[in-house]
């Protein structure tokens, strides 16, 4: 990143702009008491770059995301509860603490079997490809 000082002479970002952290544990509490609506289930955008995106899912006990697929490899790393993906075909459990990483373009659903979260992460490699 370029940062340049009034007079135009270059300076160093702030460490502020080169580094993000965050407490998942109050983010997911937070987003669990503001889920509304028939879907149950919330997300936030934690980090959004043009082929790179963080995003932190809730979803409410016995919900479920319907089939869909990404333009880019993605992983889902379980923060709490217990989802279950069908992946072509084949469930797979992820209970807490647990992640699993997808190719691009891998038709997948999630369903949550108890009141969960997790951390959806998406990269996108390829020019055009957006998250």
């Amino acid at each position: 990143m370029e940062l340049r000082n009034p007079n135009g002479s270059l300076s160093q970002p702030a460490p502020a702009d080169l580094m993000l952290t965050v407490n998942w544990q109050s983010e997911v509490e937070r987003l669990l008491r503001d889920i509304t609506g028939e879907s149950g289930r919330l997300s936030k955008t934690i980090v959004k770059y043009p082929n790179f995106s963080i995003v932190l899912m809730v979803m409410k006990s016995n919900t479920k995301f319907p089939e869909h697929k990404s333009t880019g490899r993605i992983s889902v790393h379980v923060l709490k509860g217990h989802i279950q993906m069908r992946i072509l075909d084949k469930l797979v459990d992820l209970p807490a603490g647990n992640l699993i990483a997808l190719d691009r373009e891998v038709l997948h659903d999630v369903e949550a079997l108890d009141e969960s979260a997790f951390i959806l992460t998406i990269c996108c490699s390829e020019a055009g490809e957006k998250p």
